[in-house]
């Protein structure tokens, strides 16, 4: 997976969100900030946002601290696990102690937790779990994509502006004073929401 794959929003839509409000842009600066933005919202929420055909996640994890719940980093988890396997490094890499068959452990896919079944607990140690699956949506959710659509249209703006670097405006004496961030209010809550917080590589 890369993350020039992602698509949570084209520019196609970016463009039609911004001609309902009057303003259209030229076909440069749309697609720079969908692609700003459609890699921004991956690096912030940790998921990725399309639906993964194939296993593209080959992962070395921490163990369990409880030996019995792992959690996935990137979800939901599309389809089953690929391979699940009880390990660690030597000098010629990866050796796997023992590979978990989809007896020994259940998943629960939205939130990608798994959960070990006697009498098999999985690793405790740094590194210690390799896990191979895919992860994606069905479906971008509709907020998502329309917290994309705002906070693109803030960057389009800014990408037509003559400093990309101004973040804030203060007036003369300093009676007024005016921040800008890139990532509209209501888009950063949305964000929130689905930003991941366990589970991190």
């Amino acid at each position: 997976m890369t993350v020039s794959n992602l698509e949570v929003i084209t520019k196609v839509q970016l463009h039609t969100h911004r001609k309902t409000t009057g303003k259209t842009g030229d076909d440069a600066r749309l697609q720079q900030a969908v692609d700003m933005v459609n890699a921004a919202l991956f690096e912030q929420t940790r998921r990725k946002w399309f639906k993964a055909t194939v296993p593209d996640w080959d992962l070395v994890l921490d163990g369990a601290p409880d030996g019995m719940h792992l959690y996935l980093p990137h979800t939901p988890v599309v389809g089953a696990i690929t391979t699940l396997q009880r390990g660690h490094y030597d000098t010629g890499g990866w050796v796997s102690d023992h590979t978990y068959t989809s007896g020994e452990f259940v998943l629960d896919s939205e939130p990608g937790v798994l959960t070990a079944l006697p009498p098999q607990p999985f690793a405790r140690g740094p590194q210690s779990m390799r896990v191979v699956f895919a992860s994606g949506w069905a479906t971008i959710p509709a907020d998502v994509t329309w917290a994309a659509l705002a906070w693109a249209s803030v960057e389009y703006e800014r990408a037509a502006g003559l400093r990309h670097d101004q973040t804030s405006q203060a007036f003369e004496g300093g009676a007024d004073a005016f921040t800008f961030d890139t990532i509209p209010a209501a888009s950063r809550r949305v964000i929130d929401r689905y930003t991941r917080r366990d589970g991190i590589v």
